[in-house]
């Protein structure tokens, strides 16, 4: 490899993972390691050598450092498929070592691209919605394709991820999609590899196939109140909405008003 200077970082396994990279990629992304590279006695003639190049231990875990490193290595695209269950998992790992190397422009990417599963806007949701609704009109009968919650974003994972990386764009958005689930619609049941006892033929997993799920498993007590307490006051929207439309007498710029109110609650809740 034609890199200039060696990262090391740790395995859980307590050994260390080694990475030959290059100095002005680092740099050009992280004002940390330019001003690292910059500080007197830190120059390449002055620094622990590693096969003849200078090198760098990192306290961070290889896994971490080196999912880092494929993002800054592509910087034309980025490396997680959109709608991605997996996502929120995958960019976790990024956005943490983003954020402590100051790595502002690549938490901004990053952000968007979660913020694209995760519709801000009506017109959005709703081409969504639409383009899923596709998705499940026609996976009857693919078994070979497994859970169709493989293919789409699961919104707790989401929500854990809002909450621990300061992403609260998209959590009306994944609060509102959790609203429509029932508990029963367990991510987990979806995926088991058990055998389903009426039809052992069947995978027990096709119960589910064309059903939205979610990890209720890892939804915080505090998000689980949140969650209660938002669908109560949807409920009450709702009911304002079609109680004042009784008559079917009501101008349109009123419904849009009241449209207009009910996100703006849905955005607070």
């Amino acid at each position: 490899m034609d890199g200039n200077i060696v990262i090391i970082a740790p395995l859980i396994t307590g050994q260390r993972q080694i990475f030959r990279v290059h100095k002005s990629i680092l740099s050009k992304n992280s004002p940390v390691f330019r001003s690292m590279f910059m500080i007197p006695g830190v120059q390449d003639q002055e620094m622990e050598k590693y096969d003849g190049v200078p090198l760098v231990q990192l306290p961070d875990g290889a896994k971490e450092v080196e999912s880092l490193l494929r993002v800054l290595y592509h910087e034309s695209v980025l490396p997680f498929r959109c709608l991605d269950p997996s996502t929120p998992s995958s960019v976790k790992q990024v956005l943490t070592l983003a954020n402590k190397y100051g790595m502002d422009h690549l938490q901004d990417r990053i952000v968007r691209h979660v913020e694209a599963d995760w519709p801000q806007s009506l017109w959005q949701w709703d081409m969504l919605e639409a383009e899923i609704l596709v998705m499940e009109e026609t996976w009857c009968n693919e078994y070979k394709n497994g859970p169709i919650d493989d293919y789409l974003p699961e919104p707790t994972s989401a929500i854990r991820l809002a909450r621990e990386c300061d992403i609260p764009s998209i959590l009306p958005a994944t609060f509102y999609h959790l609203s429509h689930l029932s508990i029963e619609d367990s991510w987990c049941n979806a995926h088991t590899s058990s055998i389903n006892p009426v039809e052992p033929e069947v995978p027990h997993w096709h119960s589910f196939y064309g059903n939205r799920t979610a990890d209720w498993t890892i939804l915080s007590a505090q998000d689980y109140i949140c969650l209660l307490q938002g669908k109560a006051k949807l409920a009450s929207v709702a009911d304002r909405l079609f109680s004042s439309s009784h008559m079917g007498n009501v101008q349109h710029s009123a419904d849009v008003c009241s449209l207009s109110q009910g996100l703006t609650l849905l955005a607070d809740i």
